[in-house]
């Protein structure tokens, strides 16, 4: 078995990149993480991650059933977890493909190598201009706080996520169609 990890900033293109693999590649399956944060208009639970509320992820947290989760405190004090269960790997047999940030890569190869899967990692390397118009366009008519707080986890995400960049396997483009396709093919190519 095969992991597919994609790392980059927020907006990068990530989720995008995720479908389109999995539209073209039947062999692959995705790793749905799990999160306490809210449910976001037009989610689905169990499609794009696992919802549970804090007191539920705590208790999976102290059960040991994450091999990674990182907390995120959101401007309003809010923390939002996010973690990738044992479960959701040894689902089924399938190659997998999951998006993570740095330190849940570093976690997860840790992981995968203790249960002998391939690890293999993807960086999506995305100009801050383009990540800054996506996440705009993609979260519209938001007041003046909303797109603070927006930006503040652009900038976060920036200064944490940036160094997987030299960790990861491969650096692959997402700033153009043409870039966007030859990640599709180039991630396709790889799990073979």
């Amino acid at each position: 078995m095969k992991i597919i990890s994609l790392t980059g900033v927020s907006s990068s293109g990530k989720d995008s990149i995720l479908q389109a693999v999995l539209r073209v590649n039947s062999n692959l399956s995705p790793i749905i993480s799990t999160t306490s944060r809210p449910m976001r208009e037009g989610e689905t639970n169990g499609m794009q991650y696992d919802f549970v509320t804090s007191k539920a992820f705590e208790l999976m947290d102290k059960n040991n059933m994450f091999i990674e989760h990182r907390n995120y405190r959101v401007q309003n004090g809010d923390i939002w977890r996010y973690g990738i269960t044992k479960d959701s790997v040894k689902k089924d047999n399938r190659n997998k493909i999951v998006i993570v940030d740095f330190t849940g890569l570093k976690r997860l190869e840790k992981y995968c190598k203790e249960q002998n899967i391939e690890l293999i990692s993807f960086y999506v390397d995305t100009s801050m201009w383009n990540c800054s118009i996506r996440a705009l366009q993609r979260e519209a008519n938001l007041n003046d706080k909303d797109t603070m707080e927006l930006h503040r986890r652009l900038l976060d995400d920036y200064y944490n996520v940036l160094p997987a960049k030299d960790y990861c396997n491969y650096i692959v483009k997402n700033n153009t169609q043409q870039d966007f396709i030859e990640t599709i093919l180039k991630i396709s190519e790889v799990i073979k």
